[in-house]
């Protein structure tokens, strides 16, 4: 049991580790990403267990690309239905407008949805979040919804810095910070718990990862999309 959540407190350091690291030194996310994966990874197996726990096996995996196949075809739907919204409802592609940034580059578009997004974002948190704390977690005698839950939770709370720093850099947005911090944790956390869920019922890390990414990158897809268009 010891050696369980020392392996608990090693994800989170790396994760810490990570975080300092862009922060402080910034070094890219898509490379810190990697690293820290495989950090986690590591620390994870030290705590007894398997790559069936993480949902990481060729059997899970097989089934897992079944999942996001078919999760991957309801959001390019989306994605297709929400840009031609945006030009046949005006109220739609106003809304969308909105939400552009001053200056769209298609090089830094493309690089953030391939590259930084997968890599930086989903990879990591997927990894950390959705396969390795639920596994320790139960390997130290949680039910799965406890599993779930509590790692929804950290999820949540890895939210905390970068909700702050986008609120505190939004200056007069007329929002109060700690309404945009906490209203990003409790978002976060729910997702994670449906994500969590999706791990769990699958069988497979890839699914969450699918969706995950799919959230990110097709967003700043359709922003680009917009902007070309």
């Amino acid at each position: 049991m010891r050696r369980v959540w020392l392996s608990v407190a090693g994800v989170l350091v790396v994760l810490l580790v990570m975080k300092l690291g862009t922060a402080v030194f910034g070094i890219a996310g898509a490379v810190l990403g990697v690293l820290a994966t495989v950090g986690v990874l590591w620390v994870t197996r030290a705590g007894h267990t398997s790559w069936h726990d993480l949902g990481i096996t060729k059997h899970s995996l097989k089934v897992g690309a079944a999942w996001s196949g078919g999760f991957f075809a309801i959001f390019a739907v989306g994605f297709a239905l929400t840009a031609l919204a945006s030009r046949a409802i005006p109220m739609v592609g106003e809304w969308l407008q909105s939400l552009q940034v001053e200056s769209v580059q298609p090089s830094r578009e493309v690089y953030q949805a391939l590259v930084a997004i997968p890599l930086g974002t989903v990879l990591i948190e997927e990894i950390a979040f959705r396969s390795a704390l639920p596994a320790l977690f139960g390997r130290a005698g949680a039910s799965v919804r406890v599993a779930v839950v509590g790692s929804a939770v950290l999820f949540g709370l890895w939210h905390i810095a970068p909700s702050l720093s986008a609120a505190l850099a939004s200056g007069n947005s007329g929002v109060p910070v700690w309404v945009t911090v906490l209203g990003t944790v409790v978002f976060t956390t729910a997702s994670g718990i449906g994500l969590g869920w999706l791990r769990h019922r699958s069988g497979s890390i890839l699914p969450p990862m699918v969706v995950h990414m799919t959230t990110n990158s097709l967003g700043v897809a359709l922003l680009w999309f917009l902007a070309a268009t």
